[in-house]
């Protein structure tokens, strides 16, 4: 699934290698998605509409690039009616920020731990952790996809030239960088008066 946006804003230099990031891991999964289904006569149980693993885990990493990326889409993108939600549960714990209802209200730059993640089967069940209830059912994520996606946007953490992209990687440059979208400050980053524009 291609991100419709405008890659060519001046304004924002690293928007294409976040976008171009998250269409590989996108294709990524929706390979391991067909195979898993074609192999094991398998049914996907996320559907739009659920938003079960936006409550239930309490750990969903994000990256400096993917926060970018969710402020711009945030204060560039998202329509006046889900910035007055999300403005409205950013002091909210207890779930995702941006879970609206049981919509995601930044679908089209979620993290890309939120766009791995799928399940088989049956949907979770209210505070259910696959992971730990049934793992089987969890799709495994596609490495090959993941390390190609977070080459590609390397260049946001400085790092242009393709062999010292490898060895930033190698030496866990972006994992360095992980942090909890549930605990980080958006409250601090989405002020009132640049998310009400």
């Amino acid at each position: 699934m291609q991100v419709g946006f405008d890659r060519s804003d001046r304004g924002y230099p690293w928007l294409s290698v976040l976008l171009d990031g998250y269409e590989i891991i996108d294709e990524g999964v929706d390979a391991a998605i067909r195979a898993a289904v074609t192999r094991g006569n398998r049914i996907l149980a996320c559907h739009k509409g659920c938003g079960n693993c936006c409550i239930s885990q309490t750990d969903i990493p994000v990256y400096p690039h993917e926060v970018a990326g969710i402020y711009w889409y945030a204060t560039e993108k998202m329509p006046q009616q889900a910035r007055a939600v999300l403005m409205n549960q950013l002091d909210t714990l207890a779930s995702c920020p941006f879970l609206g209802g049981q919509e995601c209200l930044i679908h089209a730059v979620r993290p890309a731990s939120c766009r791995v993640f799928n399940v088989f089967g049956s949907p979770c069940q209210p505070d259910e952790d696959p992971f730990y209830t049934r793992q089987f059912d969890v799709l495994i994520p596609p490495q090959q996809y993941i390390n190609e996606a977070f080459y590609t946007v390397m260049p946001f953490y400085g790092v242009k030239d393709r062999y010292d992209r490898m060895d930033a990687m190698e030496d866990g440059l972006i994992h360095s960088k992980i942090m909890n979208l549930k605990t980080y400050n958006w409250k601090e980053l989405f002020s009132e008066s640049e998310v009400e524009r």
